[in-house]
């Protein structure tokens, strides 16, 4: 791959702190367009870094920008194994809210380290979007909120890991259960095990792979990994940064 040598470069020597590492876009809300089969949308998104927790914002709107349909907020703690120089990121907590038929639907989930379980709050306008649920959490090295993806691959190197090899980790629905609602055939569980690979069809910037279940999603980032696009072709999703 032609940038392959400047991403090892890049990164793979990087002692920085975690703050450094975000790029230019930390704290700075970012602009895409989202389409699918329904339409085309604006997405506005937003990551902030503060205490040693990474804080995302993600809010879709409908095309007229105004009329808002998603609203995802994740926080992740992020900071380096005990004994090692390598970041991890964990995830905590999570709210989403999405409109269907204009009613309001909602979830918040917590992880909780010490039972190895993650606690989701659901309320929504029926029995069947109330209460509270309980769920495993995977013994894992890697598990990322859906949201915080492309921050999440990039702070934990999972980037240069995958050029060398395959990478295996988790993804964390903060939209579940919702994501079953919004996606087809990604199974009812609120984590799901993915694999990352780079992809070498790459010229002018770097993109890899992302497998959940055999459906592959595209990561695309420029030259200096800020991200830049997202191709989920199963689901007939493209998102694309304004100006990116």
């Amino acid at each position: 791959m032609k940038f392959l040598g400047f991403l090892l470069l890049f990164m793979g020597c990087s002692t920085t702190s975690p703050d450094k590492m975000f790029g230019d876009t930390l704290g700075k809300e970012e602009t895409f367009q989202l389409v699918d089969a329904n339409g085309s949308y604006l997405v506005k998104r937003e990551v902030k870094y503060s205490k040693g927790r990474m804080i995302s914002r993600l809010r879709y709107f409908d095309k007229d920008g105004v009329t808002q349909l998603e609203n995802t907020v994740a926080v992740s703690r992020v900071g380096r194994l005990k004994n090692q120089k390598s970041i991890a990121v964990l995830p905590e907590a999570s709210q989403y809210k999405v409109w269907f038929e204009k009613e309001e639907h909602f979830s918040q989930a917590k992880v909780i380290a010490s039972k190895k379980k993650i606690a989701v709050n659901l309320e929504g306008p029926s029995p069947q979007w109330e209460g509270v649920k309980e769920f495993d959490l995977p013994k894992t090295r890697y598990i990322c909120f859906f949201s915080q993806l492309p921050e999440c691959l990039k702070l934990q190197k999972l980037l240069i890991k995958s050029a060398r090899q395959p990478v295996s980790l988790y993804v964390l629905w903060d939209n579940f259960p919702y994501h079953n609602e919004l996606y087809v055939n990604l199974g009812s569980s609120i984590t799901s095990l993915a694999t990352l690979s780079v992809n070498n069809d790459s010229k002018d910037e770097f993109k890899f792979n992302l497998d959940i279940g055999s459906q592959i999603l595209f990561f695309h980032y420029d030259k200096n990994l800020n991200f830049t696009k997202m191709f989920w072709v199963a689901q007939g999703i493209s998102m694309v940064k304004f100006g990116g």
